[in-house]
């Protein structure tokens, strides 16, 4: 974990408002974040900043009542300690996790829409808001989010665990995921998902819950799902491995504060519950 701070609370702000300064720093550096001694965030202005640029950065919400600002640099001149956007993520509490979803992503959207993608002209904030506005043809960018789904697939005492190309190297198994294609509902791409990634039929499927997921703009919508009929065949372009795993024999899972990891966990309570009902 991060430190007891990791438990204190954040409040996202709802827009911009250039009259608050920030009190306190979260420092982005390339896909890290540059960290202080024992938290990630820095709550006095980091020596390798000059004040004007320590201003500059976007204030997103209030951390312990105070403002708190995420700034980007393309330096680390100190050498100093860096840790990864996704270590952060998976080892922090409730409220860290919040923090730098929501600031991450309106930074990003921030950075990403500097100029129109209508007329090419530059935009500016819109205050109370977090879009970027341009005034020659009064066309304003919202932050993006991509809903993709996640999901957990069951036959009786079974789970069905991939593992992804791009976690090829680590020892873990995760869950079927994609996103959601334009015209779809997140349940039809759960059943796309599926069929395309493992090549099997599903009976049902039902929302179990969501997370903000900052790569750079998901919002993962976690799903449970049963096995209808079909034999396993991965679509050897997104996945490496995968196989149906009996719940008392399952290989390494997903870090904790992943929504893959919750369903998983969530599932094995409810069935523990169940067997011992009966």
């Amino acid at each position: 974990m991060l430190g007891p701070l990791a438990f204190s609370g954040y409040q996202p702000l709802s827009g911009f408002n250039p009259q608050l300064k920030p009190e306190c720093w979260l420092i982005h550096y390339k896909n890290d974040f540059i960290l202080p001694e024992q938290h990630i965030v820095w709550l006095k202005k980091p020596d390798f900043l000059s004040v004007e640029e320590a201003e500059k950065a976007l204030v997103t919400g209030l951390w312990q009542g105070r403002p708190i600002g995420i700034l980007f640099t393309e330096e680390n001149t100190q050498n100093n300690k860096t840790t990864t956007v996704r270590n952060v993520l998976i080892n922090s509490g409730t409220n860290v996790f919040t923090m730098i979803s929501h600031a991450l992503e309106i930074a990003t959207s921030r950075t990403a829409h500097r100029f129109c993608g209508r007329c090419g002209g530059k935009t500016l904030p819109l205050i109370g808001q977090w879009a970027m506005h341009c005034d020659i043809c009064n066309h304003s960018v919202y932050p993006r989010i991509s809903p993709c789904i996640i999901v957990l697939v069951t036959k009786n005492e079974e789970l069905l665990l991939v593992k992804h190309k791009r976690h090829r190297f680590k020892k873990f198994y995760s869950l079927v995921a994609g996103f959601v294609e334009p015209g779809e509902t997140a349940e039809e791409a759960v059943h796309r998902e599926v069929m395309e990634e493992v090549g099997i039929q599903l009976s049902s499927v039902s929302y179990q819950l969501s997370q903000s997921w900052p790569f750079p703009h998901c919002l993962m919508l976690g799903f449970y799902a049963h096995y209808a009929r079909g034999s396993i065949r991965l679509d050897d372009t997104e996945l490496c491995a995968g196989d149906w795993f009996s719940s008392l024999a399952l290989p390494e899972l997903p870090p904790k504060n992943t929504i893959s990891r919750q369903l998983i966990e969530r599932y094995l309570r409810q069935t523990a519950r169940s067997s011992k009902s009966e």
